[in-house]
This record gives structure tokens, C-alpha cells and sequence, in this order.
């Protein structure tokens, strides 16, 4: 499964057209960026542990951005929160799934309250 996933990152970089690699393209720090994106995109939606609603939020997100605008707005939102654990998979999509729009489902003590979950809300496993 990881060597599908390298694989497949691998495949989406070499389809980067010529003309965006010849102005410079990617510097060695983002490329590693977008692969560590994308493989958390690709584990998250593997994954059993992530809910199936998360799912349809991350596959909805990638169909209608670009996966530069995703990997940007997650470098800001982790530049912005630095005990973010950039190298705990979980926190980095638990970040992915916040900023694509999903919101978990409150449990009931907190849906019988008026408090609205947040971003932060997420579970960082």
C-alpha cells in the first residue's frame, strides 16, 4: 500500500506539465510537501479509521481544487499552529479535513448544548 501511494505521487508530479517544471516549479521542500500531502490524502481515504462522511469531504475537496491549493492553505494553517505534529499523519489530516470543510458530528451531550464544533474540534489521534 505505501509503495502504491509513493507510486502514485510519483505519477502526479511527473504529470506536471514541462512549461510549469522549466519556471522553477516545485523547490525541493514543497515537492516534499505535496508527497506528504498527497499520501495522507490517499491513507485518509484507505483508511478504516477515518469516517466515511471525512471521506466524501476529502474526495469532494481534491475534485474541486487543485491539490497546490490544498498542500498551500495546509502549510499556512500549520505555519499558523506549530504544535501542529507535522509528522503525525493523523494531525496532518485532521488538518486536511478541517480546511476541505468537514465538520464531525457532535455527540450528544454537546448537540444538546448550542456550541458549534470548530476546526479545532477535530480528533488528533
Amino acid at each position: 500500500m505505501k509503495k502504491l501511494a509513493i507510486a502514485t505521487a510519483a505519477l502526479a508530479l511527473a504529470a506536471i506539465p514541462a512549461h510549469a517544471q522549466d519556471e522553477g516549479g516545485l523547490s525541493p521542500e514543497d515537492q516534499q510537501r505535496v508527497i506528504r500531502d498527497l499520501n495522507v490524502l490517499i491513507g485518509g481515504l484507505h483508511s478504516e479509521n477515518v469516517e466515511p462522511e471525512a471521506k466524501s469531504v476529502l474526495v469532494s475537496c481534491i475534485y474541486d481544487n487543485s491539490l497546490k491549493a490544498i498542500s498551500d492553505q495546509m502549510a499556512t494553517v500549520m505555519a499558523e499552529n506549530t504544535q501542529i505534529d507535522q509528522t503525525d499523519m493523523s494531525q496532518v489530516l485532521a488538518v486536511m479535513v478541517s480546511i476541505c470543510g468537514y465538520q464531525p458530528q457532535q455527540a450528544p451531550a454537546a448537540a444538546a448544548s448550542d456550541t458549534q464544533p470548530s476546526g479545532s474540534d477535530i480528533e488528533r489521534n
